[in-house]
């Protein structure tokens, strides 16, 4: 069994803000309360938004593979992510994340094949499998060339 450690630092700064960092990194990620006054402005990433990050990520990263291992051609992939944060019982918890993949490939021949792999990825992805709330999946696929078919 194979295991990764990831080692992540969290420095308090001042206020709500905080700065995380990695060993072998160089960029600095500064942090801050996903709960702002009006006054405060929102200028730094959130805890919410990293996992949004996260999830997002890792799902593009088992697509990409999956889509891989099924020589699916893609063109290109960007995804949206919405996090929702709700009040619960006075304390804001996050529950659902929506993911929206937006793939684009050569032609329309390969849209089943798209739509077989993100199937895949939504059973295979680490970070959406360790989730104790909905993780929803709502891809686009978009093509370049519509097939021609000839009929005999």
């Amino acid at each position: 069994m194979n295991e990764y450690f990831y080692e992540i630092e969290l420095y308090w700064k001042s206020g709500k803000t905080g700065v995380l960092s990695t060993p072998g990194l160089p960029e600095i990620i500064e942090v801050c309360s996903p709960l702002i006054t009006p006054k405060e402005k929102k200028e730094k990433w959130t805890p919410d938004q990293l996992i949004g990050a996260a999830v997002s990520s890792c799902f593009m990263n088992t697509y990409l593979a999956i889509a891989e291992q099924n020589k699916l051609e893609l063109i290109s992939y960007h995804s949206q992510c919405f996090v929702k944060l709700e009040d619960t019982d006075g304390k804001y918890v996050t529950t659902e994340i929506l993911l929206r993949p937006i793939i684009k490939l050569t032609n329309d021949l390969s849209v089943p094949k798209a739509f077989k792999c993100i199937e895949e990825a939504e059973q295979q992805s680490p970070l959406k499998l360790a989730l104790n709330f909905s993780v929803a999946i709502h891809p686009k696929i978009e093509y370049l060339h519509e097939t021609k078919k000839i009929r005999t």
